[in-house]
Formats: structure tokens, C-alpha cells, sequence
């Protein structure tokens, strides 16, 4: 079966590719039910433009389980509130209500058809998203190589690394990362944050001079950064990763909103 957290992605994938103008994705807290858990996402324009006429669309995943998330026996996708289940995901299928029209309110009917049909093909559906919407730099003209990897206290790793050119300033501010998957299926984005660079020299000489030195730049630039974050990558997941530049505003502005928890 599907896990909680693919099929979180496709349908927050879902909901933004079905979204307004005025309306942003957001996900509130969750909380337990009395044989599960609940987490629920919404459609509706930002609290500080929102007015009395908006509609918030509601999205439930209630989760069937006798103990985790990842021990799930049944996941509803419950549109509008959770007592309306339009899709019902277990091991074996994946069932939906086409009982007559009006399924859900805030959804129509082509928009739910959608969703079933991603769901179907959730791994094809991640694919093409990564695809138009990647995270790193993939390019290997720009590789990164770790050269040093330190730790630190309190909690703070500092990575040293060579790559290619890339103007850093406060107006390009530069992040690096990687990604991995733990035992129960969730996807953590690791990022760290550039905080400097360096431009090797060396001793050439110049023909036209005689042997006079004449400093010349190395053509590789050497970068250090700190890791960028709250739940921290272990020493493991370090050493077994390839480092690439992040290239994703979404991934940067996750980080940085949960490096102020630190």
C-alpha cells in the first residue's frame, strides 16, 4: 500500500495544480481520532486578504490504523469534512463513491477524477512533478565534492566543499543538500547553507616578465557550509550522500523557516 507520506505529496501535487489565483495550499495540524488519525489541508487565500465571502476547500487524510502511520490499514481521502470519504486506499484497492452527483462541494467532479487518476499511477505522478520541479541541480558539469565534513556543538554540522563558479553574495545567497528516505516512507530534504568561498591562488609565471611570480586563480572554487535546518541528517546519511546545489525556492524556504526553530 501506498504510504502516508507519497500520498501526502500527491495531494498537496493535486491540490496546487487545482488551485485559484487567489488560493495557497496550506496543511494544519493533525490530530488523533478514535480509530486513526486525521491531518487536514486547505485551499483559501492568505488569512491577510481573506474576507467573509472566501470558502476554505478542505482536504482530510483519515488514517485507519491500531498504531502508527506506518502500520496504516486504510487511508480516506474525506473532501469537505470527514465524514464525506470519496476515496477509501487499502492494500488491496483503491475504492472511490460515484454514487450520483454531488460528491463533495468544494470539488468538482473532473478535479476528483484527477486525484484518482494520480493515485493510480502515484509513482508515474512523483516522477513527472520532480521532473518540471526539481530540487537540486542534476547537471554533472556542476557536481559537488565534500572534502571535509565537520561536527560541531552545539547540534551544528559545517560540510567544506569544491564546485563549480557561482557568484555568492547577499543577493545570491547559495544552499547545498541532499535528500533521503527513512524507515517509514518520509522524504527529508537536508540543506545547508553557504556561508563561504574561496578562490584558491597559485605561483605562475609570466613569459613576457622572466620569472617574475604572477598569481593565478585555480580553477576550482572551495565553498563551506553549515547545516540549514532542525531535524539534522545523521553522521550516516552524510557519508553516503551526494551533495548537489538546491535549486528549489519551495526546499530553501523550508529550511529557512525550520533553521528559526534551532
Amino acid at each position: 500500500m501506498i504510504s502516508f507520506y507519497k500520498l501526502e505529496q500527491i495531494i498537496k501535487i493535486w491540490m496546487e495544480s487545482i488551485k485559484t489565483d487567489r488560493e495557497v495550499w496550506s496543511k494544519t495540524v493533525g490530530g488523533g481520532k478514535e480509530n486513526g488519525y486525521v491531518q487536514t489541508y486547505e485551499l483559501s487565500p492568505p488569512k491577510e486578504v481573506r474576507t467573509s465571502d472566501d470558502n476554505t476547500r478542505l482536504v482530510h487524510i483519515y488514517t485507519i490504523t491500531d498504531s502508527t502511520i506506518k502500520n496504516a490499514k486504510e487511508f480516506r481521502i474525506c473532501l469537505d469534512s470527514i465524514d464525506n470519504p470519496v476515496l477509501v486506499i487499502t492494500n488491496t484497492a483503491l475504492s472511490w463513491n460515484d454514487d450520483g452527483d454531488n460528491i463533495s462541494k468544494s470539488f468538482c467532479d473532473g478535479h476528483i477524477d484527477k486525484l484518482k487518476n494520480m493515485l493510480i499511477n502515484a509513482d508515474k505522478t512523483l516522477e513527472d512533478y520532480l521532473k518540471e520541479h526539481s530540487k537540486f541541480d542534476m547537471n554533472e558539469d556542476h557536481s559537488i565534492s565534500i572534502t571535509e565534513v565537520i561536527f560541531k556543538e552545539p547540534e551544528r554540522i559545517e560540510i567544506k566543499f569544491v564546485a563549480n563558479n557561482r557568484i555568492f553574495n547577499r543577493n545570491n545567497k547559495l544552499y547545498v543538500g541532499f535528500d533521503a528516505t527513512d524507515e517509514d516512507g518520509r522524504e527529508w530534504n537536508y540543506v545547508f547553507k553557504v556561508t563561504e568561498k574561496r578562490i584558491p591562488f597559485r605561483n605562475g609565471y609570466s613569459s613576457t616578465l622572466g620569472t617574475y611570480p604572477i598569481p593565478q586563480p585555480f580553477y576550482e572554487y572551495v565553498y563551506t557550509a553549515e547545516f540549514h535546518g532542525y531535524f539534522r541528517p545523521t553522521e550516516e546519511e552524510i557519508l553516503n550522500a551526494t551533495f548537489r546545489w538546491v535549486v528549489s525556492d519551495e526546499v530553501i524556504k523550508t529550511a529557512n523557516k525550520e533553521a528559526r526553530y534551532t
